[in-house]
């Protein structure tokens, strides 16, 4: 019985300490974890926006077949952001920042807002 009620305390203490830690490590690497949680229209629609962005970044990438040290250098970023944009990470990006980007491929941008059908 000593042993058992000895192993529940050290899982409790475990779950209790690593937990929080668990936490702080999941916001500490996602900048904005509940833009990502909130599935509502409005954000829904905002990460439509930013995937058409990185598609076309991704386009941008396919037709000139640039190394990731010239697509770096075309967007005037780091490495790192290059690796967001390879790998199609949408949440490191706002849709602002993402609009720069493609801007700087020389490729237009065109946003059309439409009313909602009801």
């Amino acid at each position: 019985m000593d042993k058992a009620l000895a192993a529940t305390f050290l899982i409790l203490f475990v779950f209790l300490i690593m937990t929080p830690i668990i936490l702080w490590i999941n916001n500490r690497f996602n900048d904005n974890p509940e833009a990502i949680d909130d599935l509502s229209e409005e954000n829904l629609m905002k990460l439509e926006i930013k995937k058409n962005l990185l598609k076309m970044l991704e386009q941008w990438i396919q037709e000139n077949d640039p190394s990731h040290e010239q697509i770096a250098i075309k967007l005037a970023v780091s490495l790192n952001v290059v690796a967001d944009i390879v790998h199609q990470r949408f949440d490191k990006f706002t849709v602002d920042r993402l609009i720069d980007l493609v801007l700087r491929t020389g490729k237009p941008v065109r946003l059309v807002i439409t009313g909602k059908d009801k």
